[in-house]
């Protein structure tokens, strides 16, 4: 994710995970924690933890590790250390896990 949740006033995107990491969200049969986050100063790591029960026994669950730029100033670039460095980190773990990207 590129973007911070709000600039000031404006809000650039929603935030849709838990904003705690003690906290569960639930959302109809998904529950949603956030297990470990990582904040550095121009990014967020987190592992986000969902949960799909359907009324039986068993649960299914993925893990994703969500990488979170948030220092992209509106209407100009990134710091060049900056953005290389998230990209760094995104790329040392590429293979190890599904990618899944989205703006």
């Amino acid at each position: 994710m590129l973007t911070k949740t709000f600039d000031f006033i404006k809000v650039m995107c929603m935030q849709y995970w838990p904003s705690a990491k003690v906290k569960n969200e639930t959302y109809g049969n998904l529950t949603i924690s956030v297990e470990h986050e990582e904040e550095l100063a121009n990014f967020h790591i987190r592992t986000i933890r969902i949960v799909l029960k359907e009324g039986s026994p068993e649960e299914e669950h993925r893990k994703i590790l969500q990488f979170h730029y948030t220092e992209w100033p509106c209407h100009t670039c990134p710091f060049s250390n900056a953005i290389l460095e998230f990209r760094r980190r995104m790329r040392a773990v590429v293979g190890t896990y599904r990618t899944q990207q989205h703006g």
